[in-house]
């Protein structure tokens, strides 16, 4: 039988986009070099998240950039962080991309010793750490300065497998935990701002069923299908897309009825990028759209829960999903 990734790599759409998302990383990666003095004085990485990172642009698609370095807050120059982001702000305005959300609220540079002993305690959520480290292991592409970027990922990936040492019978059970934390934290941001007049809730909504779900999940079910587990296995995974990691679980299945269900998935969810680019053209009341991507995010959300509940993968791996 074909491959999964084989069957990903063969949609025309999702490749269109693949290959656009790469253009664009390596513009982006083009205008930070010439500032990477600037970055590396800092000890500063930069890395993109949303659609860029998970390599599914759209015309209209924003620029989601983070900030971390390897020094301690304590040593942060505050001018260096307003000289970097003036950058930042130069190359958003030079690559015509929309102008950051919030005004630019979550263009700040964090502290990897910070987020490493945050890392389970109860500021992780407060701080924005927890959000910024998800997306960094789910959904990133570095921008500048690799190396850092690199080194941070591995240091946070050892921090998750630091009770792996010697144990073969080990599960990442600590690395599932956070993963289903952080879809229970979207879900409840989602909660959190669908009755606010000013939010795009329609927006919020479809991105809840279709691509924050397969963010999360996609990461899940190769967890979730390995016999064995080490620091390289996941450090692989933050190699590849939310798309390039469900193909690998359902390729560790070795499951080939499921073929004809994945590319409906890959249709699926290739339609849900064409309506997040048009949604706007639909009034809140358009009770036909509305339908349309109910039925569609349903089928969706039926294909994942059946793959992750597959009858060959562990039966305590499952349990622990739910309990």
């Amino acid at each position: 039988m074909d491959k999964y990734t084989s069957i990903l790599d063969m949609h025309t759409g999702l490749t269109k986009r693949k290959v656009d998302a790469e253009s664009r990383i390596s513009k982006l990666k083009s205008a930070f070099g010439k500032n990477s003095p600037l970055f590396e004085e800092h000890n500063v990485c930069a890395y993109c998240a949303g659609s860029l990172g998970r390599g599914d642009v759209g015309q209209n698609s924003d620029l989601d950039l983070f900030f971390i370095t390897t020094s301690p807050e304590k040593d942060q120059s505050h001018i260096g962080e307003i000289e970097m982001m003036s950058v930042v702000l130069k190359i958003g305005n030079e690559l015509e991309y929309p102008e950051f959300s919030n005004d630019g609220a979550f263009l700040k540079i964090h502290s990897s010793p910070k987020m490493l002993d945050a890392l389970g305690a109860p500021k992780d959520d407060s701080e924005n750490l927890f959000t910024t480290r998800m997306l960094l292991l789910l959904e990133s592409r570095s921008l500048c300065n690799e190396g850092i970027y690199d080194e941070i990922i591995r240091d946070i990936a050892e921090h998750y497998f630091r009770d792996s040492r010697g144990k073969k019978s080990y599960r990442p059970l600590f690395l599932l935990n956070d993963l289903l934390r952080f879809w229970r934290t979207l879900c409840l941001n989602y909660e959190i701002i669908r009755d606010e007049p000013n939010k795009p809730w329609r927006k919020k909504n479809i991105n809840l069923k279709f691509s924050r779900m397969l963010t999360i999940f996609g990461t899940v079910l190769p967890l979730i299908t390995r016999s064995e587990y080490n620091l390289d296995n996941l450090i692989s995974l933050t190699k590849m897309s939310p798309l390039q990691r469900f193909a690998l679980g359902l390729d560790n299945l070795n499951d080939k009825t499921l073929s004809n269900e994945f590319r409906e998935f890959l249709d699926s969810y290739e339609a849900f990028l064409c309506w997040k680019e048009t949604q706007d053209e639909y009034p809140d009341s358009n009770t036909k759209f509305d339908e349309l991507s109910r039925n569609a995010a349903r089928s969706f959300s039926d294909f994942i829960y059946k793959v992750v509940t597959h009858q060959i993968i562990d039966d305590e791996l499952k349990k622990y999903l739910v309990i």
